[in-house]
C-alpha cells in the first residue's frame, strides 16, 4: 500500500501499489499424469515403471484453475482464477498417520481487464 500524508491532516488516502494473490489448495488427488499441465513437470512412462521429474523449468505453465465447494446447506463456493502459475514451492506430506499427498501453491496473475479471480456464491433453492 502506498500512504499519502499532508503535513497538516497526516494520512488523506491509500492505495494499492502491488497486488499479490496466492492459493494454497491443501490436499488434491495425486495424479502423477497431470503434474505436467499444472507444474512443468516431466512424466515418462516405461514398461510398468513411471518417473516424473520437477526441473527448473523457463515454461511453467499458466493454467485456469477453478475450485468448487460443496456447502453444508445445499449450495456451492466457486472460486475461478483466471490466470496462475505454480509458485514453485512444492509440499510433499509424508506421514505414518495419513497418506502422501501435496499441498500446491500458485500466484494468481491479472487477465487482460486486470482481475485475478472470481468468488461465486449460489444458495440452495427453497421447494
Amino acid at each position: 500500500m502506498k500512504d499519502i500524508k499532508t503535513a497538516n491532516r497526516g494520512l488523506v488516502k491509500r492505495f494499492p501499489v502491488d497486488t499479490k494473490v496466492e492459493l494454497k489448495t491443501g490436499v488434491l488427488t495425486w495424479k502423477i499424469d497431470r503434474l505436467n499441465e499444472l507444474l512443468g513437470a516431466t512424466v515418462t512412462t516405461t514398461g510398468n515403471d513411471k518417473k516424473t521429474v520437477i526441473g527448473n523449468s523457463d515454461d511453467m505453465p499458466v493454467v485456469y484453475l477453478r475450485f468448487v465447494h460443496k456447502k453444508k446447506d445445499g449450495g456451492t463456493l466457486t472460486v475461478n482464477i483466471y490466470q496462475a502459475q505454480a509458485d514453485g514451492k512444492y509440499d510433499f506430506n509424508f506421514d505414518n498417520e495419513k497418506p502422501t499427498t501435496i499441498n500446491y501453491a500458485f500466484i494468481g496473475l491479472a487477465n487482460s481487464t486486470g482481475n485475478y479471480l472470481e468468488i461465486l456464491e449460489t444458495f440452495p433453492t427453497e421447494a
